[in-house]
Protein backbone atom coordinates (compact mmCIF):
# COMPACT_ATOMS: atom_id res chain seq x y z
CA UNK A 1 0.00 0.00 0.00
CA UNK A 2 1.11 3.59 -1.05
CA UNK A 3 0.12 7.24 0.36
CA UNK A 4 -2.37 8.97 -1.76
CA UNK A 5 1.16 11.43 -1.88
CA UNK A 6 3.95 8.97 -2.49
CA UNK A 7 1.84 7.39 -5.14
CA UNK A 8 1.43 10.83 -7.12
CA UNK A 9 4.89 10.98 -7.26
CA UNK A 10 5.20 7.86 -8.69
CA UNK A 11 3.99 9.34 -11.66
CA UNK A 12 5.44 12.73 -11.93
CA UNK A 13 6.91 12.85 -15.35
CA UNK A 14 10.54 11.87 -15.84
CA UNK A 15 12.55 15.38 -16.09
CA UNK A 16 15.81 15.49 -18.25
CA UNK A 17 18.70 16.63 -16.78
CA UNK A 18 21.53 18.72 -18.06
CA UNK A 19 24.32 16.12 -19.53
CA UNK A 20 27.05 15.20 -17.19
CA UNK A 21 30.20 15.43 -18.33
CA UNK A 22 31.64 11.83 -18.59
CA UNK A 23 34.46 10.85 -16.82
CA UNK A 24 37.71 10.50 -18.89
CA UNK A 25 39.08 6.88 -19.74
CA UNK A 26 40.99 5.63 -17.45
CA UNK A 27 44.25 4.35 -19.25
CA UNK A 28 46.64 7.26 -17.84
CA UNK A 29 45.24 7.07 -14.21
CA UNK A 30 45.36 3.23 -14.02
CA UNK A 31 48.35 2.80 -15.63
CA UNK A 32 50.44 6.37 -15.30
CA UNK A 33 51.30 6.91 -18.55
CA UNK A 34 50.55 8.53 -21.70
CA UNK A 35 48.63 7.37 -24.86
CA UNK A 36 51.42 6.83 -27.09
CA UNK A 37 54.08 4.44 -25.03
CA UNK A 38 51.02 2.39 -24.18
CA UNK A 39 50.16 1.93 -27.35
CA UNK A 40 54.21 1.13 -28.35
CA UNK A 41 53.94 -1.70 -25.82
CA UNK A 42 50.96 -3.25 -26.97
CA UNK A 43 52.51 -3.30 -30.83
CA UNK A 44 55.81 -5.08 -29.00
CA UNK A 45 53.49 -7.74 -27.47
CA UNK A 46 51.19 -8.89 -29.77
CA UNK A 47 53.60 -10.45 -32.33
CA UNK A 48 54.93 -12.58 -29.58
CA UNK A 49 52.26 -14.24 -29.25
CA UNK A 50 51.85 -17.25 -32.03
CA UNK A 51 48.00 -18.29 -31.47
CA UNK A 52 45.10 -16.16 -31.95
CA UNK A 53 45.21 -12.91 -30.28
CA UNK A 54 41.96 -11.33 -28.18
CA UNK A 55 42.74 -7.78 -27.90
CA UNK A 56 40.16 -6.09 -25.14
CA UNK A 57 40.87 -2.25 -24.39
CA UNK A 58 39.27 -1.84 -21.13
CA UNK A 59 37.27 1.28 -20.83
CA UNK A 60 36.25 1.21 -24.40
CA UNK A 61 33.16 2.75 -23.73
CA UNK A 62 34.79 5.70 -22.14
CA UNK A 63 37.64 5.94 -24.32
CA UNK A 64 38.28 8.67 -27.54
CA UNK A 65 37.12 7.52 -30.11
CA UNK A 66 39.70 8.36 -32.39
CA UNK A 67 41.97 7.13 -30.35
CA UNK A 68 40.21 3.60 -29.64
CA UNK A 69 39.54 3.02 -33.74
CA UNK A 70 43.78 3.51 -34.50
CA UNK A 71 44.84 1.18 -31.59
CA UNK A 72 41.82 -1.12 -33.00
CA UNK A 73 43.97 -1.00 -36.47
CA UNK A 74 47.02 -1.10 -34.99
CA UNK A 75 46.71 -4.55 -33.16
CA UNK A 76 44.72 -5.98 -36.55
CA UNK A 77 48.00 -5.09 -38.13
CA UNK A 78 50.15 -6.96 -36.17
CA UNK A 79 47.66 -10.20 -35.34
CA UNK A 80 45.12 -9.54 -33.23
CA UNK A 81 42.10 -11.66 -34.32
CA UNK A 82 39.09 -11.31 -32.01
CA UNK A 83 39.03 -7.35 -30.49
CA UNK A 84 37.29 -7.53 -27.28
CA UNK A 85 35.24 -4.42 -26.67
CA UNK A 86 33.90 -4.49 -22.70
CA UNK A 87 31.58 -2.61 -20.96
CA UNK A 88 34.49 -2.65 -17.86
CA UNK A 89 32.44 0.15 -15.27
CA UNK A 90 29.02 -0.58 -16.01
CA UNK A 91 28.01 2.42 -17.15
CA UNK A 92 26.99 2.15 -21.01
CA UNK A 93 22.71 1.63 -21.70
CA UNK A 94 21.89 -0.62 -24.65
CA UNK A 95 21.31 2.20 -27.37
CA UNK A 96 25.24 3.33 -26.48
CA UNK A 97 26.87 0.19 -26.70
CA UNK A 98 25.03 -0.73 -29.90
CA UNK A 99 26.43 2.65 -31.40
CA UNK A 100 29.74 2.27 -29.83
CA UNK A 101 30.23 -1.39 -31.62
CA UNK A 102 28.89 0.28 -35.14
CA UNK A 103 31.13 2.76 -34.49
CA UNK A 104 33.89 0.26 -34.63
CA UNK A 105 33.17 -1.77 -37.40
CA UNK A 106 32.69 1.66 -39.74
CA UNK A 107 35.75 3.22 -38.58
CA UNK A 108 38.58 0.83 -37.87
CA UNK A 109 40.47 -0.02 -40.74
CA UNK A 110 40.81 -3.76 -41.40
CA UNK A 111 37.97 -4.68 -39.42
CA UNK A 112 37.18 -7.35 -41.68
CA UNK A 113 40.40 -9.54 -40.57
CA UNK A 114 39.10 -9.38 -36.65
CA UNK A 115 35.95 -10.62 -34.54
CA UNK A 116 34.14 -8.14 -32.82
CA UNK A 117 33.42 -9.55 -29.18
CA UNK A 118 31.64 -8.00 -26.08
CA UNK A 119 31.99 -8.35 -22.36
CA UNK A 120 29.39 -6.92 -20.29
CA UNK A 121 29.24 -5.97 -16.64
CA UNK A 122 25.45 -6.33 -14.82
CA UNK A 123 26.52 -3.23 -12.45
CA UNK A 124 23.05 -1.43 -13.76
CA UNK A 125 21.29 -4.83 -14.45
CA UNK A 126 21.69 -4.09 -18.13
CA UNK A 127 24.58 -6.57 -19.18
CA UNK A 128 21.90 -8.68 -21.21
CA UNK A 129 20.69 -5.44 -22.99
CA UNK A 130 24.07 -4.18 -24.29
CA UNK A 131 25.39 -7.93 -25.15
CA UNK A 132 22.05 -8.05 -27.34
CA UNK A 133 22.85 -3.97 -28.59
CA UNK A 134 26.17 -5.60 -29.49
CA UNK A 135 25.44 -8.35 -31.03
CA UNK A 136 22.43 -6.58 -32.86
CA UNK A 137 25.14 -3.99 -34.66
CA UNK A 138 27.92 -6.33 -35.44
CA UNK A 139 29.61 -8.31 -32.63
CA UNK A 140 29.61 -12.02 -33.48
CA UNK A 141 31.14 -13.58 -30.04
CA UNK A 142 29.22 -12.53 -26.84
CA UNK A 143 31.29 -12.80 -23.34
CA UNK A 144 28.65 -14.54 -21.36
CA UNK A 145 28.15 -16.63 -18.03
CA UNK A 146 25.62 -19.42 -16.53
CA UNK A 147 24.17 -17.72 -14.36
CA UNK A 148 25.20 -14.55 -15.07
CA UNK A 149 27.85 -15.00 -12.84
CA UNK A 150 30.99 -12.95 -12.38
CA UNK A 151 32.83 -9.97 -10.45
CA UNK A 152 30.45 -7.71 -8.47
CA UNK A 153 26.76 -7.45 -10.08
CA UNK A 154 28.12 -10.38 -12.61
CA UNK A 155 28.01 -10.82 -16.42
CA UNK A 156 26.04 -11.17 -19.32
CA UNK A 157 23.93 -14.34 -17.99
CA UNK A 158 24.45 -16.88 -21.27
CA UNK A 159 20.85 -18.24 -20.39
CA UNK A 160 19.08 -14.52 -21.24
CA UNK A 161 21.44 -14.03 -24.51
CA UNK A 162 21.00 -17.53 -26.05
CA UNK A 163 17.23 -17.62 -25.26
CA UNK A 164 16.57 -13.72 -26.29
CA UNK A 165 18.39 -14.46 -29.57
CA UNK A 166 16.44 -17.59 -30.13
CA UNK A 167 12.87 -16.25 -29.46
CA UNK A 168 13.53 -12.99 -31.19
CA UNK A 169 15.99 -13.98 -34.18
CA UNK A 170 13.67 -12.56 -36.65
CA UNK A 171 14.82 -8.78 -34.72
CA UNK A 172 18.44 -9.68 -34.81
CA UNK A 173 18.75 -10.30 -38.23
CA UNK A 174 18.51 -13.79 -38.21
CA UNK A 175 21.55 -14.55 -35.72
CA UNK A 176 21.68 -18.01 -33.62
CA UNK A 177 24.19 -19.57 -31.38
CA UNK A 178 24.08 -23.09 -32.10
CA UNK A 179 23.51 -24.07 -28.37
CA UNK A 180 20.77 -26.44 -27.40
CA UNK A 181 18.03 -24.47 -24.78
CA UNK A 182 17.01 -27.85 -23.57
CA UNK A 183 20.06 -28.41 -21.65
CA UNK A 184 20.44 -24.86 -20.13
CA UNK A 185 18.09 -25.64 -16.65
CA UNK A 186 20.11 -28.69 -16.30
CA UNK A 187 23.60 -27.20 -16.66
CA UNK A 188 22.25 -24.13 -14.21
CA UNK A 189 21.62 -26.75 -11.50
CA UNK A 190 24.65 -27.84 -11.74
CA UNK A 191 26.70 -24.36 -11.70
CA UNK A 192 24.34 -24.09 -8.55
CA UNK A 193 25.42 -26.81 -7.29
CA UNK A 194 28.92 -27.07 -7.53
CA UNK A 195 29.77 -23.13 -6.27
CA UNK A 196 27.04 -22.86 -4.43
CA UNK A 197 25.17 -19.67 -5.57
CA UNK A 198 21.90 -20.19 -5.61
CA UNK A 199 19.80 -17.87 -8.12
CA UNK A 200 16.66 -16.31 -7.03
CA UNK A 201 13.51 -18.06 -7.58
CA UNK A 202 12.41 -15.27 -9.75
CA UNK A 203 15.57 -15.15 -12.21
CA UNK A 204 14.89 -15.46 -15.40
CA UNK A 205 14.68 -18.12 -17.69
CA UNK A 206 16.22 -20.49 -14.85
CA UNK A 207 14.40 -19.47 -11.80
CA UNK A 208 12.28 -21.42 -10.06
CA UNK A 209 9.13 -19.46 -10.09
CA UNK A 210 10.01 -18.54 -13.97
CA UNK A 211 7.74 -20.11 -15.55
CA UNK A 212 5.12 -20.68 -12.74
CA UNK A 213 1.10 -19.02 -13.63
CA UNK A 214 -0.55 -17.36 -10.66
CA UNK A 215 -3.26 -15.43 -13.03
CA UNK A 216 -6.40 -17.60 -14.17
CA UNK A 217 -5.83 -16.43 -17.98
CA UNK A 218 -2.35 -17.39 -17.49
CA UNK A 219 -3.31 -20.57 -16.64
CA UNK A 220 -5.97 -21.85 -18.82
CA UNK A 221 -3.55 -20.61 -21.70
CA UNK A 222 -0.07 -22.78 -20.43
CA UNK A 223 -2.65 -26.22 -20.92
CA UNK A 224 -3.79 -24.42 -24.08
CA UNK A 225 -2.31 -26.79 -27.29
CA UNK A 226 -1.02 -23.01 -28.41
CA UNK A 227 1.13 -22.27 -24.83
CA UNK A 228 0.78 -18.78 -25.90
CA UNK A 229 2.12 -17.86 -22.33
CA UNK A 230 5.37 -20.04 -22.51
CA UNK A 231 7.06 -18.80 -25.75
CA UNK A 232 10.19 -19.96 -25.02
CA UNK A 233 9.60 -24.00 -25.13
CA UNK A 234 11.42 -25.06 -22.26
Amino acid sequence: MTSKGHAASLLRPLRSRPERRRRPSHLPLSRRTPRWPTRAALLQLCPLVRADVEFRPEDADMSNREFLYHILEEVIKVGATTLNIPDTVEYTLPYEFGKLISDIKENTLRIENAIISTHCQNGLGLATANTLAGAHTGARLLEVTINGIGERAGNASLEEVVMAIKCRQELLDGLYTGINSQHITLTSKMVQEHNGLHVQPHEAIVGANAFAHESGIHQVNIFSPFAAMNLLGL
